[in-house]
């Protein structure tokens, strides 16, 4: 079974390479079954810069999804960071699909509304076209993602606004998981 998965690794954090949440990625695999072979992508840049080594990192990833899904397989991405994965996904993957974002943050900011500046802040306003648009539009196969197709679930961690925004812009907003209402007979975890 493990020639239907193809894992696809972006060991990267803010632009640098096995560095803190880069890191996760070989941790991942690492427990994953035997079987498993892992194709790393790299930007092959000496001096890194964090949008910059996103966006070369998301155009690769696009291409790499891509030939998984050609080749009928299911391309398996772990990441330090979530806007290249997120966006290569999308651009792999091509027009009409649907994103479920799972994060405890909304991610949802722009350069003119964030509080910190860090861009996986923006890692799911971006693919549905809101921020970074010039360097998106560059990534093969990139079209973004209406709002009204995207769920956020699980969020707990919004920056001032963010979630206002998130709901004004028409992404659906699910409480997190422990305040669902479970089916009768069911339990949630």
């Amino acid at each position: 079974m493990a020639g239907a998965v193809r894992v696809l690794m972006l060991p990267y954090d803010s632009g640098r390479r096995d560095t803190r949440m880069g890191r996760g990625p070989a941790a991942l695999l690492s427990v994953m079954p035997p079987g498993h072979e892992a194709e790393v992508i790299d930007t092959g840049d000496a001096f890194p810069t964090e949008a910059g080594t996103a966006f070369t990192l998301t155009g690769r990833l696009a291409e790499r999804v891509r030939a998984a899904t050609a080749a009928g397989r299911f391309p398996l991405v772990l990441s330090g960071n979530c806007l290249p994965a997120a966006l290569g996904v999308v651009a792999g993957l091509g027009t009409g699909i649907d994103m479920v974002w799972l994060d405890a943050h909304g991610d949802f900011n722009t350069p003119e509304n964030t509080f910190s500046g860090f861009l996986d802040g923006m890692a799911l306003a971006v693919p549905a076209g809101l921020c970074w648009r010039r360097l998106s539009a560059a990534v093969p196969g990139f079209t973004p993602i209406p709002c009204s197709r995207v769920v956020h679930i699980g969020g707990r961690a919004f920056d001032p606004g963010e979630r206002e925004r998130m709901i004004e812009a028409g992404v659906q907003v699910l409480p997190k998981p422990r305040d669902l209402a479970w089916p009768e007979g069911t339990r949630g975890v």
